[in-house]
């Protein structure tokens, strides 16, 4: 009688385990290969929108300067107080200061027609509708000013509402860029027609996550300004010079005719690369600007 041949094939028990070693290898590698194109994903995400955010503030900035009548020049200093006391931290400079200059700080300012130069101005009345030709803001003039500050200091003083909140995420020196407007009547100013002081405005946050420089000026050795010894602002055949080759006590003098405004310069809004989540290189954003109605202000 013929015995059965024994059935052999099939995987031993360490054959198995192998193949099971091999196999939770591989699992690892893919698994740590997914996980990097996610985060990679995330990073390229968060860079994409960090950059659309300062894109969009410097395309308000550019957009809401190009518009105004009058661009402080370097040098000029002005105090921005804010309407309810409580909300000064958001103009608040080196400390407790609310005094800014022009290109000296990362700051600058214009100044905005009226909405409707029919309307006698009241800085304190909002327009309304169903008055439309009474005294209110309407008539009046308008204080742009665009300027960044420390996140740190910001965050510590900010309201809930109002607060951007702690990021662990980003260095201590970050800044934000601020928006600050005020409502003024330059036809009042007897001595200084471009007030630098004396009103009260609101300001907000524009944008976030700016790297330590914030704003800055890279091309402010060749900033443009109508040139005072051809006549300044308004005037026929006026033309355009650095200025910084105007000397001071004509650009910030308070004689009763300010003549000198700038007229073509640039800003930069320094923000940074997301990198393992956390903000790192530095990358600028040049804004230019050129405002076209320079010269039709109340006073020339």
């Amino acid at each position: 009688m013929t015995a059965r041949a024994l059935n052999t094939s099939g995987f031993t028990l360490i054959e198995l385990l192998v193949s099971l070693s091999l196999a939770g290898i591989l699992l690892t590698t893919m698994y740590s290969i997914f996980k990097t194109s996610i985060n990679g994903v995330g990073t390229v995400r968060d860079q994409n929108q960090l950059i659309f955010d300062v894109r969009t503030a410097g395309n308000f900035v550019a957009d809401t300067l190009n518009a105004a009548v009058y661009i402080y020049p370097p040098k000029i200093q002005l105090s921005l107080t804010t309407i309810d006391p409580t909300n000064q931290y958001a103009t608040q400079h080196l400390g407790t200061s609310r005094s800014w200059t022009v290109q000296t700080d990362p700051f600058i300012a214009g100044l905005l027609p009226p909405n409707d130069r029919t309307v006698t101005c009241n800085t304190t009345t909002p327009y309304s509708s169903t008055s439309p030709t009474a005294a209110s803001q309407a008539g009046c003039y308008r204080i742009a000013a665009f300027y960044s500050v420390a996140r740190s200091a910001y965050v510590a003083a900010a309201p809930t509402l109002a607060n951007p909140g702690n990021d662990a995420t980003i260095p201590s020196n970050a800044q934000l860029l601020m928006y600050y407007w005020a409502y003024v009547n330059p036809d009042n100013n007897s001595t200084v027609p471009w007030p630098t002081s004396g009103f009260q405005g609101r300001a907000t946050l524009l944008a976030d996550y700016l790297t330590s420089g914030g704003m800055v000026f890279e091309d402010s050795a060749t900033w443009k300004c109508t040139d005072p010894t051809t006549g300044g602002i308004g005037t026929t055949g006026g033309s355009f010079t650095n200025c910084s080759d105007i000397t001071s006590p004509v650009i910030s003098g308070t004689n009763a005719q300010r003549l000198v405004s700038a007229t073509q310069l640039s800003v930069t809004l320094q923000t940074g690369t997301m990198r393992n989540g956390q903000l790192r290189t530095i990358s600028g954003l040049r804004f230019w600007i050129g405002p076209r109605n320079v010269g039709l202000g109340a006073k020339q």
